[in-house]
């Protein structure tokens, strides 16, 4: 690596787009050839943490799959299936983000293209969460109402929330600065995270009525709720190189506690599941795993063609960005 341009930068030395918000050092220098980037997984900068978080959460997801998937094989369990689904869709969203922040710091049109990239990893544990939901923990009177087509509207809207947060990223830019864009990318994430509580909401209900339900026995779905909550306010607020900027840009910065949230947030979920099977509230579960596969691939195989075909508007949004930067 010694004949590459290694120096790393401040924050007033990479273009706007490619900051950080409170980050104020440890950027690697940008143009240089892609295997930098990749070889940077081994350096210390400001992403390091962003990718090995990831990297080792996919580790840790595989070794908890492998487990799980042991138990329900030998207890004939159909969910199984949901666990491989919802497992595969988590894997992508770890694989997906790990890449992205290895790689976007190349230029202003890798960053765009990269991280929407990472967006199809963010819709499809989304849509990974639809399917545990309906085939996990869901409710037997609302799975009975929901199963024929909860999947295939989970299906559009994940594909629809994708469009949305790819739009928000070609009107406003990729400046995280900018508030707008990052009330579009959480509402619309949050509107599908609603929508996957419709298959076990009524449990919560239906216990709250019963005089023999504890509330308790639903904690491990409330400890699901609880991380997921926690990991959007990591993401929306910045803490803690907001109050303190400048001492967290290599290590302990918000977006690092946020993966650190996806992957405990990803494991309580298979934690559910597993608690669910052990008690049988998920026994009238009968996924379809041909259907959970064949749903998986139209939307990474959609979201895919539909990156291709931004790939000009994106090369028009950073070429119109640079030319307006240069007349400032």
């Amino acid at each position: 690596m010694g004949k590459y341009n290694d120096r790393m930068l401040r924050a007033d030395q990479v273009p706007r787009e490619m900051r950080v918000p409170h980050v104020t050092s440890g950027y690697r220098p940008l143009y240089q050839p892609w295997i930098f980037y990749a070889r940077s997984l081994f350096r210390l900068h400001n992403e390091t943490f962003n990718v090995w978080t990831h990297l080792v959460g996919l580790v840790l997801l595989a070794v908890q799959i492998k487990y799980y998937y042991h138990t329900y094989a030998v207890d004939g369990a159909h969910v199984r299936w949901t666990l491989l689904g919802h497992g595969a869709c988590c894997s992508v969203t770890l694989f997906n983000s790990a890449v992205a922040h290895l790689l976007h710091s190349r230029s202003c049109y890798a960053n765009f293209l990269v991280f929407m990239f990472d967006y199809i990893g963010v819709v499809s544990w989304g849509f990974g969460t639809a399917i545990l939901s309906l085939y996990g923990v869901s409710e037997p009177e609302m799975y009975a109402r929901l199963d024929p087509t909860f999947l295939t509207l989970q299906l559009v809207w994940t594909y629809g929330t994708y469009i949305i947060i790819c739009m928000s990223k070609l009107w406003f830019g990729h400046d995280l600065e900018i508030s707008s864009r990052k009330k579009m990318i959480v509402v619309s994430i949050c509107i599908q995270g609603f929508s996957n509580m419709i298959p076990w909401f009524p449990r919560y209900v239906n216990c709250f009525a019963s005089e023999t339900c504890s509330l308790t026995s639903l904690n491990h779905v409330a400890a699901v709720i609880a991380s997921f909550t926690l990991m959007t306010l990591t993401f929306v607020f910045h803490q803690p190189e907001k109050t303190w900027p400048g001492r967290f840009d290599i290590f302990g910065q918000s977006h690092q506690i946020f993966h650190v949230f996806v992957i405990l947030t990803q494991s309580l979920q298979l934690h559910a599941l597993h608690v669910d099977h052990v008690s049988g509230a998920n026994a009238h579960c009968k996924p379809d795993p041909t259907w959970i596969a064949m749903c998986i691939i139209a939307l990474n195989v959609s979201c895919i063609l539909t990156l291709v075909y931004f790939r000009p508007h994106v090369h028009r949004k950073v070429h119109g960005a640079h030319n307006n930067n240069k007349t400032e």
